[in-house]
């Protein structure tokens, strides 16, 4: 039972590795998607992201103002685009589009 376990798990992170298998959705496509990837993986994966879409620009202010105490370097223009990516294609008004 554990040999067979073992073996399961190991075709899972193989297939994963080599993206036969998706665990992540993707974010939407748009201007400032590729820094969300690049910043956002500093302190938790994409699908958090995902996982959190619809809140207010404000809770992503908070959570960007978080990642920073935590270490995230960024630039204010980055902060700028990251903060207008994520209300304008994660935010609440974001399942309308």
């Amino acid at each position: 039972m554990l040999r067979r376990m073992v073996v399961v798990l190991a075709v899972a992170i193989f297939s994963a590795s080599f993206g036969l298998v998706s665990f992540a959705q993707e974010l939407p496509k748009g201007p400032g998607a590729e820094l969300v990837y690049k910043k956002c993986q500093t302190c938790h994966d994409i699908q958090y992201v995902i996982d959190s879409k619809g809140i207010s620009r404000k809770q992503w202010h908070s959570i960007i103002q978080e990642m920073k105490s935590n270490g995230l370097q960024i630039t204010p223009e980055e902060e700028k685009r990251l903060l207008d990516y994520l209300s304008n294609y994660m935010g609440p008004e974001s399942s309308k589009k």
